[in-house]
């Protein structure tokens, strides 16, 4: 497993693309999802869609109109697109694609329970998911990692992890995890 982390708006999603295009070009077809920016005609973001990376299927996720859904920070989101990503993350797994991409794991799964928090005890066990690109702002880091040191990590053996992709704006930038 691999975690790419970083502050909202370094690249994140746009990193995780790029390795999936070269991942397919190599001939490994990845399952998931990626969380891109919604952006209106000026270039502001409005708001977050999801994406299916096996299909390229996209809807709205979340918008920064506050109003239905689940909320949290400035965006609220859609519960539809949730069960639909998580359903979508859920036949990814089954399928045991050569890579698992999920974008991303935030203060609505760590925190809340909600999002795509489901996702988080299959992602824990190397035999239902051997290889995962996962996304994870840099606050949430210890959250994670706390998540799997507790119950599933006990339930599954010791958790693997392949490495840590960091990202900055700054060129001198540093990760502490």
């Amino acid at each position: 497993m691999a975690l790419v982390t970083g502050e909202i708006g370094c690249g994140k999603t746009t990193v995780c693309r790029r390795t999936l295009d070269l991942l397919r070009a190599q001939g490994i077809m990845p399952g998931g999802v990626l969380s891109p920016a919604r952006l209106d005609a000026k270039g502001t973001k409005i708001g977050i869609d999801v994406l299916d990376v096996m299909t390229g299927e996209r809807r709205p996720l979340a918008r920064r109109v506050p109003g239905g859904g689940e909320t949290t920070g400035d965006y609220s989101f859609d519960e539809r697109a949730l069960a639909w990503a998580n359903a979508r993350l859920q036949a990814a797994v089954a399928a045991g694609p050569g890579l698992l991409v999920v974008d991303e794991i935030g203060p609505l799964e760590l925190v809340r329970g909600g999002g795509l928090a489901a996702l988080l005890k299959p992602l824990a066990d190397p035999k239902a998911v051997p290889h995962a690109l996962v996304i994870v702002r840099r606050a949430c880091v210890d959250a994670l990692n706390a998540c799997w040191a507790g119950p599933m990590c006990a339930a599954f053996g010791w958790m693997r992890l392949a490495g840590t992709i960091c990202l900055s704006r700054s060129p001198k930038g540093t990760c502490p995890h």
